[in-house]
């Protein structure tokens, strides 16, 4: 028998084998299918990689202020 879960970001009830593990959680799966958190996982690197400084400019500019105080 199949047990069921439905998942939390596209609301399809899919079996227990289409979660990850979460030992937090009572049933020991994740809320979201891995399907979802794949897609969850893409859009928060997307997020972590605009919101990362832009490390050559500001590389540069510390380079130029080397130069002015010297």
């Amino acid at each position: 028998m199949f047990e069921m879960k439905v998942c939390r970001r596209c609301k399809q009830e899919k079996s227990l084998d289409s979660f990850g593990k979460n030992a937090v959680r009572k049933d020991g799966k994740q809320s979201e299918c891995l399907n979802c958190r794949h897609e969850i996982d893409k859009e928060n690197k997307i997020k972590r990689k605009e919101s990362r400084p832009n490390w050559e400019a500001i590389q540069q500019n510390w380079k130029n202020t080397l130069r002015i105080l010297a």
